[in-house]
């Protein structure tokens, strides 16, 4: 008899284990599906606008040997916490004297160099190689680009471009930041380079860049 009950408890202890290691390999199979299943990066928040894209990112323009690529674009009010961050941390002139402005354009991009010349944004050569707009209305519609107001802010920087020199077949990563008197409606870029200008939208609700 007692050899009985332990011939049975002993079965029912194995049966137990072969069943928790079942549970176990499940449990792992299912958080290793999760692990592989991930939530795609988010490039832009157009839709909280109520705009909608013409032209998914990463895009790139090139003019004359000039390369631009939008990664990515985030639109705050200038008041939000995300805005104000942005604006301390890079300690952008305060925005006390840019009363017009009502949003803060957070782009991340790459400018690449394919000429045989230097190009450059910086006291040898302040003109603007590219815009970015919100809308077509003169003045309102643009962008105005925010430089890292530190005296001693690197040239090249990855963390917030303010002035830049790209020799021949060089490549920058980094962020730019632009403020906007209007809400945005449409989403555009112009690139300028020796008189060659090209346009990028993103966002283009009335067809206009077709």
């Amino acid at each position: 008899m007692n050899k009985m009950i332990l011939r049975v408890s002993v079965a029912a202890m194995l049966v137990g284990q072969l069943l928790t290691l079942g549970g176990i390999t499940q449990k792992n199979h299912v958080a290793a599906a999760a692990a592989t299943t991930k939530t795609p990066a988010m490039t832009d928040n157009f839709f909280k606008y109520g705009m909608e894209k013409t032209q998914d990112l990463p895009a790139t323009i090139d003019a004359d040997g000039l390369s631009y690529t939008l990664h990515k674009v985030m639109i705050y009010d200038v008041n939000s916490k995300d805005a104000q961050t942005i604006w301390k941390t890079y300690k952008f002139l305060p925005l006390n004297l840019y009363p017009k402005a009502k949003y803060l354009i957070w782009t991340k991009i790459t400018i690449t160099n394919k000429t045989s010349r230097t190009i450059r944004r910086d006291m040898q050569d302040l003109s603007q190689k590219w815009r970015v707009s919100v809308d077509h209305a003169l003045n309102n519609g643009e962008g105005y680009f925010l430089s890292p107001g530190d005296p001693n802010y690197p040239i090249n920087s990855k963390e917030a471009l303010g002035n830049f020199v790209i020799k021949p077949n060089q490549s920058i990563t980094s962020y730019e930041a632009y403020y906007v008197k209007v809400k945005p409606r449409y989403f555009f870029v112009t690139l300028i380079n020796q008189s060659n200008l090209k346009t990028l939208y993103l966002v283009d609700p009335d067809g206009v860049g077709k």
